[in-house]
């Protein structure tokens, strides 16, 4: 039976993301270099401290390349809000179709970004919805079967570290380079 009520709401999850993705004007893409990005959006999940720390030093490292960053954590958790240095949401904020939802969810979406950026080293159906929805101009991310997600994927095995996957996501980013 619960098989059944998780396809529902799988079901219910893609036509919402399909309807919103066909209603949300969609700019043509220009290709990417990654080294003149000026405003990057990175999307990670908040809850491991060590992976945290991670994407909080990539962040300062594009930040010192003169760089806006803003980031949107993801806690695997119902915990209140924290004081983080970053804006965050949990699975309260999350609706039964898998959705997220929120102003900090809102508000990361709509921002004009050159580049998102998902840091997770597998993709969740709330960062799938956050990514496809987001108005950056590129978008990077795990590998995923919603190909409507990402402009470029990452593809790595489950075991990969979140230090591995930034540094194969620049490499190929660094390969990508449009004038």
């Amino acid at each position: 039976m619960e098989n059944i009520f998780h396809s529902i709401r799988e079901k219910i999850f893609v036509r919402s993301l399909n309807e919103k993705i066909k209603n949300r004007l969609q700019g043509k893409r220009r290709g990417l270099n990654f080294d003149k990005s000026r405003t990057i959006g990175i999307l990670f999940d908040a809850t491991n401290m060590e992976n945290r720390n991670l994407v909080l030093e990539y962040a300062e490292q594009l930040r010192s390349q003169k760089k806006q960053v803003k980031l949107l954590g993801f806690f695997d958790s119902k915990m209140k809000d924290e004081n983080f240095t970053f804006r965050h949401f949990n699975r309260s904020d999350i609706d039964w179709a898998f959705r997220p939802k929120g102003s900090n969810v809102e508000e990361f979406m709509n921002q004009q970004f050159d580049v998102l950026i998902n840091l997770n080293t597998s993709s969740t159906t709330s960062t799938e919805y956050i990514s496809a929805l987001s108005k950056a101009n590129f978008k990077v991310g795990p590998f995923t079967e919603r190909t409507i997600c990402y402009d470029l994927m990452i593809d790595t095995d489950q075991r990969t570290s979140l230090r591995k996957f930034i540094d194969q996501m620049e490499g190929l980013l660094e390969k990508t380079k449009a004038q």
